[in-house]
């Protein structure tokens, strides 16, 4: 089984992603797991030390002003279609997304490929990023359930150990 992880930008979505593979690695330690991260410095620090392979998408962001915002059709095109090629040339067999902005192109990549994907929710409010590949998820776990809005409650799960 070939899983790929999708999460960075915040060390709060890169540690739930290292701790998966982890509990994946220790349960089926032949698992072929790789990482979809960002070029940010926190996914570098925290994702070199687990010795698996990172590739890096540097997707759009809304939040650095006007001229984000512009582009942000065209960038968005550019990082769908080198998610799905990645996930193509990787012969994922699943996709797990840890949430934030780095996420939101794997995930719908994924549903475009027929590629079964999760999202895991940690904070007890979804973020934007997380809403939208929700759309295109097949689940979505989350440890809260006031996580989901009434209209989300069948879609997101609680998996509370």
């Amino acid at each position: 089984m070939k899983v790929v992880i999708a999460g960075g930008g915040t060390g709060g979505h890169i540690s739930p992603a290292i701790a998966v593979a982890e509990a994946i690695w220790e349960k089926k330690p032949d698992t072929v797991i790789d990482f979809i991260a960002t070029p940010r410095p926190v996914d570098q620090r925290m994702y070199s030390k687990i010795g698996s392979t990172v590739h890096i998408l540097n997707p759009p962001r809304i939040d650095r002003g006007i001229s984000d915002i512009v582009l942000l059709p065209f960038r968005a095109v550019r990082e769908f279609i080198r998610a799905r090629k990645l996930l193509q040339e990787l012969d994922a067999s699943v996709l797990f997304a840890t949430g934030g902005y780095p996420c939101f192109f794997p995930v719908a990549a994924a549903r475009s490929l027929g590629i079964p994907s999760i999202i895991h929710e940690s904070n007890s409010i979804p973020g934007r990023a997380n809403r939208l590949a929700s759309r295109f998820a097949d689940k979505v776990l989350t440890g809260f359930y006031s996580s989901a809005s009434v209209s989300e409650k069948q879609l997101f799960t609680p998996v509370i150990l």
